[in-house]
């Protein structure tokens, strides 16, 4: 992999790093797999309240599902931090994830949005809650799903 840091000044910042991955198998049912990896982030500051972050990811992962022998993702999101309050700060964030199985006629569309919120009680403690909405849809109908998840609790910071 080779990579940059971006730096436009205090208000446009980032990273990316490309490279290619290979992996062969001792199993020969399994296909060799190989693409293109690398990930980016570009975040951007338009106040000093507010921070917006855009991402990408391509990956080359591992899978146990029978006849793949790996997963080309990519992934691309943005999220959205932004301060209410000295001690309240509000997220969100959207992403999109396509998974396609090597080896095997499957694809995989993921579907992610997040919401939260930190309530700071000191300098290192904050209380946080989010919600998050996951929605699967796949060329293999009972791989489908639709999640909601609720989640709180305390933060410590050292």
């Amino acid at each position: 992999r080779v990579g940059a840091d971006l730096n436009f000044g205090a208000v446009l910042t980032g990273n990316i790093d490309v490279g290619y991955g290979l992996r062969d198998f001792e199993d020969g049912s399994l296909k060799t797999a190989n693409g293109f990896v690398g990930s980016s982030s570009l975040t951007w500051n338009p106040t000093a309240l507010t921070t917006v972050t855009f991402t990408g990811r391509g990956s080359l992962d591992e899978t146990t599902t029978a006849g793949a022998s790996a997963i080309q993702n990519l992934n691309v999101g943005a999220t959205v931090t932004h301060r209410l309050r000295r001690n309240l700060t509000a997220t969100g964030g959207a992403s999109i994830t396509f998974a396609d199985y090597l080896g095997i006629r499957r694809h995989d569309e993921t579907y992610q949005v997040d919401l939260g919120l930190a309530y700071a009680i000191g300098r290192h403690v904050e209380v946080v809650g989010s919600y998050q909405f996951n929605a699967v849809d796949s060329t293999v109908s009972t791989q489908e799903f639709t999640e909601n998840q609720i989640t709180a609790g305390i933060r410590f910071r050292l």
